[in-house]
């Protein structure tokens, strides 16, 4: 099954939604862009995930660890791969793994944030050309107004999600200055 969830490769964000879904019986088996391949599973496991740089080894020898290799995902900007791995075994089940890499997690969301701009710049332009196009054939008002609001939700989706991106490692930086000086974890959505 293929889920479609907005996230920052490797947050913690992402982290606690594809644990819901290992909760639920829906173990990660592939990751493309921001569609998540799930397989049915009766087993609970405990997902993990890590940025690992392209010049260490990731092999990952199933018969000799607790952990499962899920998925891979290779990065451009920056060049890292994030690796999901997870665990069935319970005295692993409530493990903590103790995450410094905010700033590689801020450049990850810089560079989704970059990407989803460009993606609005061309669904913007190519619009305007649509919409000369459809003025010059004189095309029904009805028509055109539609069309033009069909337009301008597709454009400006991606600005949407870049504020929720925006919002989301707001609230991830302000967590980990809060926990790094003893305070109490804040709960956002």
């Amino acid at each position: 099954m293929w889920r479609y969830q907005m996230a920052v490769k490797g947050s913690e964000q992402e982290l606690r939604w594809l644990n819901q879904q290992a909760q639920r019986g829906q173990l990660l088996r592939r990751i493309r862009g921001n569609w998540y391949q799930f397989q049915k599973t009766a087993t609970r496991y405990q997902v993990f995930s890590e940025y690992v740089s392209g010049n260490v080894a990731t092999e990952i020898d199933d018969q000799h660890t607790p952990f499962k290799l899920l998925a891979r995902l290779q990065l451009t900007k920056p060049a890292v791969q994030v690796i999901y791995t997870g665990t069935a075994q319970n005295e692993l089940q409530g493990a903590r793994v103790d995450r410094q890499d905010a700033p590689l997690q801020l450049k990850i969301a810089l560079a989704q944030r970059g990407h989803l701009l460009n993606v609005m710049n061309i669904r913007l332009v190519v619009g305007l050309i649509l919409a000369v196009i459809v003025i010059s054939l004189n095309v029904s008002d009805n028509v055109a107004s539609w069309g033009m609001l069909a337009w301008l939700l597709f454009t400006f989706y991606p600005a949407w999600q870049v504020g929720c991106i925006n919002r989301r490692m707001r609230c991830e930086s302000l967590r980990n200055n809060m926990m790094m000086l003893g305070g109490q974890r804040c709960t956002f959505s």
